[in-house]
């Protein structure tokens, strides 16, 4: 399914900056990957069965070391993850980039960055239910 942005009626303003893909999904690119699809029946832990409950997704992001925090405000050496839910079904996840922006892959589409978290709230993904952070990784500089 390709992005339609009039899906999201908070999205005012975003810039694509990937291509669409089939290969990964937003709780991938939430955790970092962009080579698989991390969701209830694909490449997803066994043992979780196929709940798309808010606590599933909190114990998979759980799994990849991410601790729940209180919000989404840009705190040095951590990265952040936006977990959006209608009721207790998990719909979507965003991460935040180092400039403070999020970025989101749409489903099956493109990915893009927003300026806020809540850009992408509404029928589709629903609400920001919880927020997640892990330390960022530092990669050494070559001498």
């Amino acid at each position: 399914m390709a992005f339609d942005p009039a899906e999201f009626p908070n999205l005012k303003t975003y810039t694509p900056t990937g291509d669409a893909s089939d290969e990964y999904n937003c709780i991938a690119h939430a955790c970092g990957h962009d080579d698989r699809w991390n969701w209830p029946g694909r490449h997803w832990p066994k043992g979780f069965g196929s709940s798309r409950s808010v606590r599933t997704f909190k114990n998979f992001l759980a799994l990849h070391r991410f601790e729940q925090c209180g919000d989404g405000a840009l705190e040095e050496g951590w990265e952040k993850v936006a977990l959006y839910a209608t009721g207790d079904t998990a719909q979507h996840a965003a991460r935040q980039l180092n400039s403070g922006e999020w970025t989101s892959k749409m489903g099956h589409g493109i990915v893009i960055t927003h300026p806020d978290v809540h850009s992408v709230e509404g029928p589709k993904y629903g609400k920001v239910v919880m927020y997640f952070r892990r330390k960022r990784t530092v990669t050494a500089t070559p001498s």
